[in-house]
């Protein structure tokens, strides 16, 4: 347990809270353990409200979770027990810059609801944001899911034509269309004459900076990859493809 504070819950002790993480960009996943001791039999099902709250002290993000998981409820346990939980939280990607901190409340039907500030903090960065779509030279508008679409991209040289052993810089433009706690990665691919994969760009957009779980609706990122082309790539058409996927499984359509 690496923050002990021993905490008076009711029935229940809070040993300890750790968090992966003191610092994050919003949309960031979050790994909450607890530890938590019995000093008598709970007659209660207790729920784990946990609450994030801004420099100002309001509610940022709310969580309701069983303190272990849902199918050992707290009238389980026995006295002298000692138990651990593990949630894994998403921060919603509205979050401001700033310094928050995190509350817990003990709630159940029948008895008073004890809670304590937990001692650990998170600092948040937020990213530079912008709603104005950038130019592009080569117009897609492809949408791909509910997540985002694709406006097209600017190539660096002009491609006309490419010369072998030199890179291509591609620019992808993004519109962000929902939230999402998946992140997703970006993947770039260079198709030779043949249909053989010649060069390739994959991971998480901007250069592993803006994942798309702290991405908000309606706003635009710009995802710059750099192809190798091969000394020894033969003459002829190329052909581009991007999309959105997650590693081990399939492509967003």
């Amino acid at each position: 347990i690496r923050h002990r504070f021993d905490a008076p819950l009711g029935p229940l002790t809070l040993l300890g809270a750790d968090f992966d993480r003191d610092h994050a960009a919003p949309g960031d996943p979050i790994l909450l353990t607890t530890f938590w001791h019995t000093k008598e039999q709970p007659t209660d099902d207790f729920v784990l409200h946990l609450a994030l709250l801004a420099p100002d002290g309001s509610p940022a993000a709310e969580y309701d979770l069983p303190p272990t998981v849902p199918w050992h409820p707290t009238s389980a346990w026995q006295p002298g027990d000692t138990w651990r939980g593990q949630h894994l939280l998403h921060l919603p990607a509205t979050l401001d810059s700033g310094d928050y901190t995190w509350h817990l409340t003990l709630i159940s039907s029948s008895t008073p609801s004890p809670s304590t500030h937990l001692p650990s903090s998170l600092s948040i960065t937020a990213p530079d944001r912008t709603f104005t779509p950038p130019p592009v030279d080569i117009e897609t508008n492809t949408r791909l899911g509910n997540v985002a679409t694709l406006l097209g991209a600017t190539l660096a040289p002009s491609p006309w034509p490419l010369a072998p052993g030199t890179p291509l810089t591609v620019t992808l433009a993004w519109r962000a269309e929902a939230e999402t706690h998946i992140s997703y990665h970006v993947f770039l691919h260079l198709i030779g004459p043949d249909g053989a994969l010649v060069a390739q760009s994959d991971g998480v957009p901007a250069d592993w900076t803006r994942p798309t779980t702290g991405w908000l609706p309606g706003e635009y990122v710009t995802d710059a990859r750099v192809l190798a082309l091969p000394a020894g790539a033969p003459a002829g058409d190329y052909t581009l493809s991007a999309g959105l996927y997650v590693p081990g499984a399939e492509r967003l359509t």
